[in-house]
């Protein structure tokens, strides 16, 4: 799995290239042109990164030759310090237009790695509390290729506390108790919250996720519904767990969960698309208990 250090290497030296008009010049070429623009502006990049001195900064990279390579050098290649702070006086302001970005992409990058997204996650998501969101859930599964699409609403305030209503059932748990309310069969299934290892409530899956998953960078930067967001892949790190795997795009500005997709060990998938999240602090206490109609059929299993 490639560090954090050279996650950034490879978007500074993108942003660099980017940042010179045409096609990049070869990194290094013998004679009068030598280093390649975006060559000192990705050293430049590192350095603040970094926080070094060029000094030191070239003397680290000496023993860094996966870095190096990444600026497509040799070791034995790699400019003396004096030539890049010679070279970076020279350099037209055109060009260091993009060491705004480096600072942005150097923020992004040092918080890409996986539990600390999920961290910035769930401490934004505490503040939202109580929470309202809407959501749009595609159900697909792997033998048929069957989909089912319907839209929801989602109710959330505490550890355990959450209200979840969908066109054909409502499931409501108090952090106690939870409701399980089918309007197809007119019945409701009263049990007792479990809190073993396998059981996941809503907020474990869309904001907490859970701590027997381990968390990789799957995708440091996607597009979803025209925001910038990083895709992280959880996959669970024992045996006996329903769920094979969780995938969730996280926004890179707001961290909020933009989509969670679930997939359980038959294969079948589940795709949140999250929407309209939001806190709401008119939401009651008694948003989270449930009091079935009067014609329902009550299956208590406590």
């Amino acid at each position: 799995m490639s560090t954090k250090l050279s996650r950034f290497t490879e978007r500074v030296v993108s942003l660099a290239q980017k940042a010179v008009v045409g096609e990049p010049d070869p990194a290094f070429q013998e004679g009068e042109d030598g280093y390649a623009d975006w060559v000192i502006v990705a050293i430049h990049g590192l350095r603040e990164y970094l926080d070094h001195t060029y000094r030191r900064l070239l003397d680290v990279l000496y023993e860094m030759h996966g870095i190096v390579a990444k600026l497509d050098l040799a070791v034995a290649d790699l400019p003396d310090f004096t030539t890049v702070c010679t070279r970076k006086q020279d350099l037209k302001m055109r060009i260091w237009r993009v060491l705004g970005f480096l600072l942005v992409v150097s923020l992004l990058v040092a918080a890409s790695e996986p539990r600390e997204i999920i961290t910035n996650v769930r401490e934004h998501m505490l503040e939202l509390q109580p929470l309202r969101l809407e959501f749009q859930q595609q159900f697909e599964w792997k033998l048929t290729g069957k989909q089912e699409q319907y839209r929801g609403e989602m109710l959330l305030a505490g550890p355990e506390q959450f209200r979840i209503t969908t066109p054909d059932q409502t499931v409501v748990s108090d952090g106690e108790t939870m409701w399980t309310y089918s309007r197809l069969e007119n019945q409701v299934i009263i049990d007792s919250v479990r809190r073993d290892s396998r059981t996941l409530m809503p907020r474990d899956i869309l904001f907490s996720f859970p701590e027997n998953y381990s968390a990789d960078l799957w995708k440091e930067e996607v597009s979803i519904n025209n925001r910038r967001a990083v895709a992280l892949k959880l996959r669970p790190e024992g045996e006996d767990q329903f769920l094979n795997e969780i995938r969730v795009w996280v926004d890179t500005g707001s961290w909020e969960p933009l989509r969670v997709q679930l997939t359980d060990i038959n294969g079948n998938n589940t795709v949140y698309e999250l929407q309209s999240l939001r806190q709401d602090t008119t939401i009651s206490e008694s948003a989270f208990t449930f009091e079935p109609p009067d014609t329902t059929e009550v299956i208590d299993v406590r």
